[in-house]
């Protein structure tokens, strides 16, 4: 059995689909505009001029949970229950697969949003205002998006044992642990060597530059064949639009930087292939 159709007013349905409209268009000009230019933040927000256009520096902590907090945590919650709730015909807390999923997404940004700026020691202290507001302006399109598809969207009886949910679920928490292991893995290591870069090693570490990247593109697939949305698929999408160029501009920076320390047969992205 295949998720039901959406349910819910004409109006509601045409949001979703301009969300996800809106969030496809996003992830083409992502995609086209890192092609040209790493985006300046980290590492690439120390190279000359890299910043220049994007605004007044703000710390670093406040821009992160400012960009994604308030979408992936608040603004997801809000428009699930308030589209849900609009429903009489409908209980939001009662559908199973929803609230699961619902808890998912929740799960990624409490920690991405509130956890990790509060705990990771960054390598610099600020960021431009415009990546702030950009971040927080397509996180808040994708998170309304799928919070929307999930409150309109009603799943078949049972639908948490179906084969999508199941191998999603567990594609999602494997790449959650992915991600959780390497944000600390290099939260440590900028404890260990303050102020300056050195090669990561250990499990993933050392087969892809950024297994961070890696695990959340597990997450969000995962996350996009258990909620089986075109919503959470275009969210994937602009993800892995980021993950592939960004990964690929760390290795070549890791590369220039490090020279013949850096191990040659280390990938950017997935272990073997990319």
């Amino acid at each position: 059995a295949t998720p039901d159709a959406m349910e819910g007013t004409s109006a509601s349905v045409w949001v979703e689909n301009g969300l996800v409209i809106a969030g496809g268009v996003l992830t083409l000009g992502s995609f086209v505009s890192q092609c040209q230019k790493p985006a300046p933040y980290g590492k690439f927000d120390k190279e000359a001029g890299s910043s220049a256009g994007w605004g007044p520096g703000i710390p670093q902590r406040l821009g992160h949970i400012a960009s994604d907090f308030i979408p992936g945590c608040i603004i997801f919650t809000l428009v699930y229950f308030l589209a849900a709730g609009a429903d009489d015909r409908r209980d939001p807390t009662s559908d199973t697969p929803n609230i699961i999923l619902l808890g998912f997404f929740l799960a990624h940004y409490l920690h991405r949003g509130l956890i990790h700026p509060l705990i990771m020691r960054y390598s610099s202290k600020t960021t431009p205002l415009m990546i702030t507001v950009s971040g927080l302006i397509g996180n808040a399109i994708f998170a309304a998006a799928i919070s929307l598809y999930l409150a309109l969207n009603t799943y078949p009886n049972n639908y948490e044992e179906d084969a999508r949910f199941v191998i999603g679920a567990v594609l999602f928490w494997i790449g959650y642990a992915i991600n959780r292991w390497a944000d600390l893995r290099l939260r440590n290591l900028r404890r260990d060597n303050p102020g300056q870069y050195v090669i990561p090693h250990g499990f993933l570490f050392d087969y892809v530059v950024n297994p961070n990247y890696f695990g959340e593109l597990i997450e969000w697939t995962g996350f996009a064949i258990a909620s089986w949305s075109i919503a959470a698929a275009v969210w994937a999408l602009f993800g892995a639009s980021t993950f592939i160029l960004r990964s690929k501009e760390n290795l070549k920076w890791y590369r220039e930087k490090f020279g013949d320390e850096f191990p040659a047969g280390r990938k950017a992205l997935i272990p073997f292939v990319y």
